[in-house]
């Protein structure tokens, strides 16, 4: 039962992510490339920290723990984003897609799961499906999403 569980939740989770990344990817190619002040601020730190770290990761620790420190923008943030600079470079779709997988996703799956519970009866239904797609199109996590900021991280970190 458990286990049934699992793969529901990570196919639910890669469906999701998928799909989200295809979203994501038609939204960039319709866009203008020039961006500025937010929407290019955690783009241009991605950038900067991706390429440090491709370069020296211990030089990229200990200028991430002065960053930490230091500079207004969050830069933890960016943390678990650095496997898509890794791996698929600095591109814009590289960096939404990163958040869209890491931030949003868990986010929507567990708003959706957060909601079904407090919606459910006692006898369980399909209900949870469409409360997912609910909070999957929520217009307030996309926003920030396609604009290149990370907000809803916050929006996880609560849930």
């Amino acid at each position: 039962m458990i286990g049934k569980k699992i793969f529901v939740f990570w196919g639910a989770y890669i469906c999701a992510a998928l799909l989200g990344v295809a979203l994501s990817a038609a939204y960039i190619n319709l866009e203008e490339s020039v961006y500025y002040w937010d929407f290019a601020a955690y783009f241009n730190m991605f950038n900067r920290q991706g390429a440090l770290l491709a370069v020296s990761p211990f030089e990229w620790l200990s200028q991430l723990g002065t960053s930490i420190a230091t500079e207004d923008y969050g830069v933890a943030i960016l943390v678990p984003l650095m496997p898509f600079h890794l791996v698929f470079g600095g591109s814009r779709l590289s960096f939404i897609a990163g958040i869209v997988a890491v931030y949003l996703v868990p986010t929507v799956l567990l708003m959706g799961r957060i909601s079904y519970q407090q919606a459910v009866s006692a006898t369980p239904s399909r209900s949870w499906i469409a409360l997912w797609i609910a909070a999957f199109l929520y217009t307030p996590f996309w926003a920030p999403t396609l604009r290149g900021m990370p907000d809803v991280a916050g929006c996880l970190a609560l849930t």
